[in-house]
């Protein structure tokens, strides 16, 4: 008995020394930087604890195999048109139409309207993106009235009408744009959108997170000219974006650094970049203006990765070798979180979720009465109602 042990107790010592010596000489993708996260302050603003577990939530498993991860829904964005009705993406590449059948909740029911990319079982898949797309962020052209696309194929122009889809930018002087995130457009109808990395694509986004370097971009685009300019560079993760009230300035996410942005367009601060929100709660996704409240709503990720990027480099690096993406998948779910700032940066709302029923937040859109919430990994669209409250 005790040779059986010692022999097993042998093995297993082999095993681990195997594992680590493949580790300390397999190379690795990921060239790290040192990355400052401070403490998330303490929150400000009206505080809604428990608002947020009471989310009705909508096409919940939609089209979904039982135990199949990810779901194919994580509808991350939403775009509202002339009918109260909303476009969004989902994870298998399919750009849905969400119709608002009225009532109190309002009901909803989807359609789905084209895909970005090809289809394929394997869609859904992280690995996959490349090949069906992974529609983010969305938003309807003032002017041309076709929905332009932030994907990971691209800058991408759907006509609502013919359902026509092209690819209107795939690089930058031979840079690929593999990450483009979230869209803004202005009235005069240029296109603002983050590239939320340069080096890894959506489908390895956890080893962005692990490097913790400034891998991202911010662009404008002009439709007419086909003008693409470069605006910054060395961003951290840029994600979520949104013009102020006079479109003066760009207010966008981020994420990395848990931190919110303003980039001045005009005026006497032109061209000047500066923190509005610093050391946020979670990490910051989408934003989404509400010109009935006057309101920026940010969508929150719980810093689950923070106990990894506060590794030291030589320890992140190892990490980029293993499957984060199963721990992630396996890890605790921690209280959801959403925060509703003015454009100076002052958060008004905030919003909890303390039993985790709602977690892993993205665009958060303002309706009469209640919120519409997406998610880049939920299996559903949660509608919070925040009627007698003040947001209502």
């Amino acid at each position: 008995m005790v040779a059986a042990c010692q022999s097993l107790c042998y093995f297993i010592v082999v095993v681990l020394s195997s594992v680590m010596a493949y580790l300390m000489v397999s190379p690795s993708t990921i060239d790290p930087c040192i990355i400052t996260l401070l403490s998330p302050l303490e929150s400000t603003g009206d505080h809604k604890d428990g608002l947020l577990d009471g989310a009705n939530l909508l096409f919940h498993n939609y089209n979904r195999t039982v135990g199949v991860f990810p779901s194919p829904l994580r509808a991350e964005a939403f775009e509202e048109d002339e009918e109260g009705g909303f476009y969004s993406g989902l994870g298998d590449g399919r750009i849905v139409y969400i119709k608002n059948n009225g009532g109190t909740p309002p009901s909803f029911s989807m359609e789905t309207i084209i895909r970005t990319g090809y289809s394929s079982i394997h869609c859904g898949k992280a690995e996959y993106e490349y090949m069906c797309g992974r529609p983010l962020g969305l938003h309807i052209h003032p002017t041309r009235k076709t929905l332009f696309i932030a994907d990971t194929l691209g800058l991408l122009e759907l006509d609502l009408k013919t359902k026509t889809l092209n690819v209107v930018l795939k690089d930058y002087h031979g840079s690929p744009i593999i990450f483009a995130n979230s869209i803004a457009i202005s009235q005069e109808g240029i296109i603002y959108f983050t590239d939320s990395s340069t080096k890894y694509p959506r489908s390895r986004v956890l080893l962005d997170f692990l490097e913790g370097c400034p891998n991202g971009r911010l662009f404008s685009y002009d439709p007419e000219t086909k003008k693409l300019t470069l605006l910054l560079g060395s961003l951290y993760f840029p994600n979520g974006i949104q013009f102020t009230s006079n479109e003066d300035a760009l207010i966008f996410a981020e994420t990395t650094q848990s931190r919110i942005m303003k980039y001045y367009l005009k005026g006497p601060k032109q061209g000047v970049l500066e923190a509005i929100v610093k050391n946020i709660h979670g990490f910051p996704d989408n934003i989404k203006y509400s010109a009935k409240s006057q309101l920026y709503w940010v969508g929150l990720s719980p810093r689950t990765l923070e106990i990894f990027l506060r590794l030291p480099i030589w320890m992140r690096i190892q990490l980029s070798k293993i499957d984060i993406e199963s721990i992630l998948k396996y890890s605790p779910t921690q209280g959801g979180m959403a925060i509703a700032i003015d454009e100076n940066g002052n958060v008004l709302k905030t919003l909890y979720s303390p039993k985790g029923n709602l977690c892993y937040l993205s665009e958060i859109v303002e309706m009469d009465g209640f919120l519409l919430v997406g998610s880049w990994r939920n299996d559903f669209i949660a509608l919070v109602d925040i009627r007698g409250t003040q947001t209502a």
